[in-house]
């Protein structure tokens, strides 16, 4: 045995006897059974976690949803890298005009597209925002657009709490705030914006808007900028 272990040794081997033990097999860890949890235990759970969703994934946002109106007449008639083309202005226009004022891509679906606005006075950035789109559409109409017809847009804010992770990738946000934004873009004027009580009472800055619309379908009213609902 100690000729070995000298041996051993002299190979710069580690002889076993001297050889550190080896770790102790982390503890098992015991999964969470909710089964096993009393009525007591169950609700202070709940409001942990409705607690935690407020604190990290529920926040306020002003939502705009933008479209394009009459998108199929728009491209009747012209040629498919014109349609490629304007599209992409049309986008780069739109992303442009929002990310001024602190607007983020949530989603772009077809012809319509949904940016967020996040952090103190998001309402009043998200109606700052679409003011500029509407005061720069005709300079783009001029300019950028190779279609033979004029784009026209319509556009719907709203502001509530939304759950939102910045994780999520986009499209996948699943809010009745987006739905609203989404009625109001349907019911405005061509070339207007609509928005709602939710936004209007949260600005700082409500010059301009006028009381436009009931929406039934939601019950609330929805007010307009005056400078383009008069065109």
């Amino acid at each position: 045995m100690a000729q070995a272990r000298a041996e051993a040794e002299a190979a710069g081997e580690v002889w076993e006897e001297d050889a550190a033990p080896p770790p102790p097999p982390p503890p098992s860890k015991k999964s969470l059974s909710l089964d096993n949890l009393d009525l007591q235990d169950t609700v202070k759970l709940q409001v942990q976690l409705e607690e935690l969703m407020k604190k990290k994934f529920s926040q306020e946002y002003s939502v705009i949803n933008v479209d394009v109106a009459g998108s199929v007449k728009l491209k009747e008639g012209e040629k498919p890298e014109t349609i490629l083309y304007s599209f992409g202005q049309f986008h780069s226009f739109f992303d442009k005009s929002m990310e001024k004022f602190g607007g983020r891509l949530m989603d772009r679906a077809g012809d319509g597209i949904i940016y967020s606005f996040h952090g103190p006075n998001n309402a009043d950035n998200a109606l700052a925002a679409a003011k500029f789109l509407l005061r720069h559409l005709d300079e783009f109409n001029r300019t950028k657009n190779k279609f033979t017809k004029h784009l026209v847009v319509r556009l719907g804010v709203n502001t509530g709490m939304i759950i939102k992770d910045e994780k999520t990738e986009k499209g996948m946000f699943f809010s009745k705030v987006i739905d609203i934004a989404g009625h109001l873009q349907k019911a405005a004027p061509p070339n207007a914006v609509l928005v709602s009580e939710e936004t209007f009472n949260r600005l700082e800055n409500k010059g301009g808007l006028v009381q436009f619309v009931h929406l039934a379908k939601d019950d609330i009213w929805a007010y307009t900028l005056e400078e383009f609902a008069r065109k």
